[in-house]
Order: C-alpha cells, then sequence, then structure tokens
C-alpha cells in the first residue's frame, strides 16, 4: 500500500518492487480521484491540491522513482491511465480535467527525455467504464439507473466500457508490439469524444 502523493511512499513502493522482482520494465499509473462536481468558483483549494497530488504528482512521483530503475535496466514502458476530461470538458471537473490533462502533457515530456534511454511513455484516456468509479458517481448524483440508461445511450457503442478491455489497451501500450509507439495517447472512450 502506497499514497502517490507522498513522496517517500513512492520511492518505497518502487524498491519493494524491484526487490521483489529483480527490475522494473513496466509502471501502469492508474490511482485517481474524481473532482467534486464544481465550478472553479465553488471547488475548495484543499479539494483541487488533493485530486492534483494524487492525480498528477502522484503519475509524476512514480515515473520519477522508476526511471532510475528502467536506466539501469536499458528500457522501460510508462502506461499513464488518464481520462478523456483531458481532451474535453465535462461540467464540473476542473480539477480532475486539469489533471488528467497534465498526465498526457507528463508523458509526452517523459517520452521525448527518456528515448534515448529505450523507455517509452504513453496513455490511456479512459471513457465511461463500467466500475466502481462509476458507480459511486452514478449514486452520488441521483437516479443511477436512469444515469445509467443516459449514459449508455450517449455511447456510440451503446454501452460502457469494461476494466477488461481497459486492462488489454494497458497490456498492448506496455508490451512489445507497440514498441514504436510512445508519447501518444490512445483514446478507449467507445467513440464517445469522436461523437460530435
Amino acid at each position: 500500500h502506497a499514497d502517490v502523493s507522498k513522496t517517500e511512499d513512492v520511492k518505497n513502493l518502487m524498491a519493494i518492487a524491484f526487490e521483489e522482482y529483480g527490475e522494473i520494465d513496466i509502471v501502469v499509473s492508474n490511482a485517481g480521484l474524481m473532482s467534486s462536481h464544481k465550478s472553479v468558483s465553488k471547488i475548495k483549494i484543499d479539494y483541487w491540491d488533493k485530486v492534483i497530488d494524487v492525480n498528477l504528482k502522484g503519475c509524476f512521483l512514480c515515473a520519477k522513482s522508476a526511471l532510475p530503475y528502467m536506466i539501469k535496466n536499458s528500457g522501460g514502458s510508462f502506461v499513464n491511465i488518464t481520462s478523456i476530461s483531458g481532451l474535453v470538458a465535462f461540467q464540473g471537473e476542473p480539477a480532475y480535467g486539469a489533471s488528467k490533462a497534465g498526465i498526457m502533457q507528463l508523458t509526452r515530456s517523459i517520452a521525448v527525455d527518456y528515448a534515448k534511454h529505450n523507455i517509452r511513455a504513453n496513455c490511456l484516456a479512459v471513457g465511461i467504464i463500467d466500475n466502481d468509479m462509476t458507480k459511486r458517481e452514478m449514486m452520488l448524483e441521483g437516479n443511477s439507473h436512469e444515469i445509467r440508461e443516459n449514459l449508455e445511450m450517449k455511447q456510440p457503442l451503446g454501452r460502457m466500457g469494461t476494466n477488461e478491455e481497459v486492462a488489454a489497451a494497458a497490456l498492448f501500450l506496455a508490451c512489445g508490439e507497440s514498441s514504436f509507439i510512445t508519447g501518444t495517447t490512445l483514446v478507449v472512450d467507445g467513440g464517445l469524444t469522436a461523437k460530435a
């Protein structure tokens, strides 16, 4: 267990992973907090800081702590989980959207700076996935059955994605089949952001 917003926790996490597996060649940064569905004027500063610390700073700290191991290993792959909220604005998500857009830029920077070490970095911009986080969000918003139906109707594929579909995309970006892909964002959203 680690709090990815705390430097020492992340350093210890990477040290334990290295001790357990003998190398660190893949890091998937997936920790995240949603924002509080409030506009900029209404969101509290401490909550803004918490979302940025976990989502963006956490991704930064994981990369910073893993990079020495990857450089020593002569290569590696980062897969940073972001969101379509970093590509398009959704009402009431200023902190979440800003943090997820920041992850995309951080990922591009890692890709450019560490390509010479055979280290790749890519993002998955995930859409609406049928998982616990989405279920919590629907419950907070009210009638979760009605909200679910509305969300599914908005999807060009007519349904939400699954954790397994996100995992398959992450595996592709992590493994050798994507060896010439770095600094990019793969959108896994069932076509939602392509829809006008």
